[in-house]
């Protein structure tokens, strides 16, 4: 009956299914009594949506990874995956028919504490369709992002359709870069939503958008948006295993520290992680850390970062340079 402690148990149960699944590879995700428990949620009228937001929403990637030794990203992410699209397809009737309630449920200028619950449970619950494929998802996707009054509601369109690589996707994105691109805030959520796509060409995209008219080393936000929202935002492919992320990453605090060592020293703390994952991963964590450690004229702020990050263990001709 507490709130929390309902909320709490389900993140536990979803978060041991979830990494079993991720550790013994299987297909399905979720157990029955889940399904069954998300139903008698979603029927159940007396909880506030708001709160059936927070209980549908599943635990996050980087979250996952702190549960699981070694952390496996790309596992992490097969079984979230997976779950998601379980659950928009098992439940399709009732998201479809909850969307459309909630849709209709307040006026789009409507601001009051009930309205923005009902925004943020039709988040999910948009998320969870376009999610299980179903047909018509993506164009209902697309139609809230282009009618979308508030923030909330663009942002949520946008967030549902960034994992698939579709027009709808293609078009949403563009239209709200032309329709935002001389307001530096919003602007900065364009950027990390390209960042934070799950999509396999995302880092290309990412370094493509470095040499984006709007883009500039200079602005503190603007890097924290693109570079910071990839390394920090984006677990499959920040630690993709060839390691690019890694390179990405180092490259950019490198070129950065010259310009904000500030900013450029809050950009080493992913790198600083390498102990939570497998072996291979540890050795090119470790190499991009050292690799930063031995450019000439390295800031102090780096620097103490990044030698932290190595434990104090760092090569001797990096000690001889720091």
């Amino acid at each position: 009956s507490d709130p929390f402690a309902r909320w709490d148990a389900g993140q536990r149960y979803l978060t041991r299914m979830l990494l079993d699944a991720a550790v013994d590879g299987r297909p399905s995700v979720l157990e029955p009594a889940f399904h069954d428990a998300v139903a008698d949620i979603l029927q159940d009228g007396s909880i506030e949506p708001a709160f059936v937001a927070e209980l549908l929403t599943l635990p996050g990637e980087s979250l996952l990874a702190d549960s699981m030794s070694p952390a496996d990203p790309d596992a992490i992410h097969r079984v979230r995956v997976a779950a998601r699209t379980e659950i928009g397809r098992k439940h399709v009737g009732l998201f479809k028919g909850l969307y459309d309630t909630l849709r209709r449920a307040y006026a789009a200028e409507d601001m009051s504490t009930a309205a923005m619950g009902s925004r943020s449970l039709k988040a999910v619950v948009l998320g969870y369709l376009v999610a299980g494929g179903t047909p018509d998802a993506l164009a209902l996707a697309a139609r809230q992002a282009a009618d979308a009054v508030t923030m909330t509601d663009s942002m949520a369109a946008l967030q549902a359709l960034n994992g698939t690589d579709c027009r709808e996707r293609t078009a949403s994105l563009s239209a709200f870069h032309n329709r935002w691109q001389n307001t530096p805030l919003v602007l900065d959520k364009w950027f990390s939503l390209r960042a934070m796509s799950s999509l396999p060409n995302t880092l290309s995209e990412v370094e493509a958008l470095l040499d984006h008219p709007k883009f500039d080393f200079g602005t503190p936000n603007r890097v924290r948006a693109l570079i910071g929202a990839f390394a920090t935002g984006n677990p499959v492919r920040f630690h993709a295993p060839d390691g690019a992320g890694y390179s990405f990453l180092a490259d950019n605090i490198i070129k950065l520290d010259p310009v904000n060592p500030q900013v450029a020293a809050r950009l080493v703390a992913p790198l600083t992680r390498w102990k939570k994952y497998d072996a291979a991963r540890q050795r090119m964590m470790r190499e991009c850390l050292e690799r930063i450690l031995r450019q000439p004229g390295l800031s102090p702020d780096v620097t103490e970062l990044g030698t932290r990050g190595l434990g104090g263990n760092v090569p001797a001709d990096v000690e001889t340079l720091t």
